[in-house]
């Protein structure tokens, strides 16, 4: 039927036009277009958003559990007086990020979808071209392997968090976190998903430069 086609076709659409405005994605699903399949789309649009609001908020918390933890045991004070819990800007941004990384690992063990495997990645962002060759890839490989990111494991991640400290006007008192920003020197998050089931794949990551604290 000719206006359920055209329906399917906009429901596609649709689901491709939130994708870009939410985060940057590109997805691909095999065979024509049915019913099914744009079901299909809309289940993989929950999925991501589910996950991409996962990361956000696994990154707040994490960095400012791990930036409370140090900041509780050191101390500006601490440094005038040459002790060793000495508060040390470097070392509590550090563990701002640590805090981030691990509540990430965290959450790449969880089940988002019963028919997706999900894979959380680090890197260069891929152009529109590289990620949708990807997703492509994912389907007619089967399987969710990728040589073209990095495991959320990967010390190198924490390239992707930038962290930024607010000095008090009290020299003897710690500063605050201030800023959470993924993206940092063209490195982000990203995370690639696919259904044997479906026969369809996504590969999507967060912008450069998004903002979780301010």
């Amino acid at each position: 039927m000719g206006w359920m086609r055209g329906f399917i076709s906009f429901l596609l659409v649709l689901a491709f036009v939130f994708f870009i405005t939410v985060f940057v994605s590109s997805f691909y699903i095999s065979s024509s277009i049915s019913l099914s399949k744009a079901m299909v789309v809309e289940r993989a649009y929950q999925l991501q958003m589910n996950i991409k609001e996962n990361i956000l908020e696994a990154i707040r918390q994490g960095a400012e559990e791990g930036y409370g933890i140090y900041s509780a045991t050191h101390s500006k004070v601490a440094c005038i007086k040459k002790l060793p819990n000495c508060f040390k800007d470097n070392e509590a941004m550090e563990a701002a990020k640590s805090g981030a990384m691990l509540k990430l690992l965290q959450l790449s063990s969880i089940t988002f979808d019963s028919e997706f495997e999900v894979y959380l990645w680090c890197g260069t962002p891929p152009s529109e071209a590289q990620a949708h060759a990807e997703a492509i890839g994912l389907v007619l490989n089967g399987t969710l392997t990728t040589n073209q990111f990095s495991s959320i494991s990967t010390a190198a991640c924490t390239n992707a968090l930038t962290i930024e400290l607010s000095q008090s006007t009290d020299p003897l008192e710690n500063p605050r976190l201030a800023v959470v920003r993924i993206g940092s020197s063209s490195f982000t998050f990203g995370f690639s998903a696919y259904s044997k089931k479906f026969r369809a794949a996504s590969v999507s990551y967060i912008p450069l430069n998004q903002m979780v604290k301010q």
